[in-house]
């Protein structure tokens, strides 16, 4: 830098990482007639992903993806869209439906009639990890005497793999995905 009388000087501007507790506030804002936003992912890339919610023709729940400042909409096959997870290959899933890209439609998760997913996660190749339960017929009578039958699946490539039960087949085998 010069100064008016011919002084020169130097500076050094150092930008430093974020100290552990240090953080930014940003809000991510609301679109078209949403009246609530909740955020439920980030991705490692700051990309977010969550859900928003409408009141009037709809009055329904429709997934967002936040990224590079920007908010938009995910494509919707109509009902509720309610985001969980999005992982590092950009893949986006909630407990029904899987977006293989923001701007596709989502496809359903692969289950059998009566069942329910939970997901868990989506990993680098695309892989979504979840739990499909299946309630006890006639559970809803009777809720303290049920047994849910829970399968772990990893949805791979469009092939869903059931990851089996170390349990005693004898019993009533289940398992769950957890991380």
């Amino acid at each position: 830098a010069t100064h008016g009388g011919g002084d020169t000087a130097r500076a050094a501007l150092v930008i430093r990482e974020p100290q552990p507790g240090e953080w930014e506030s940003i809000d991510l804002g609301l679109l078209d007639s949403a009246y609530s936003a909740t955020a439920t992912a980030i991705a490692d890339d700051g990309t977010i992903v969550g859900f928003l919610g409408y009141l009037g023709s709809c009055s329904c729940w429709r997934g967002f993806i936040y990224k590079d400042g920007a908010m938009r909409q995910l494509a919707s096959r109509g009902g509720s869209d309610l985001p969980q997870v999005i992982g590092p290959s950009g893949k986006i899933a909630d407990n029904a439906s899987v977006w293989d890209t923001p701007d596709a439609l989502p496809r359903q998760l692969p289950l059998e009639p009566n069942e329910m997913a939970s997901v868990v996660g989506v990993n680098q190749r695309g892989d979504v990890l979840f739990t499909a339960t299946t309630r006890v017929p006639g559970c809803d009578a009777s809720p303290a005497t049920c047994t849910d039958r829970s399968r772990a699946v990893l949805w791979r490539d469009d092939i869903p793999l059931d990851l089996g039960s170390l349990g005693d087949s004898t019993v009533d085998p289940w398992a769950e995905a957890e991380a």
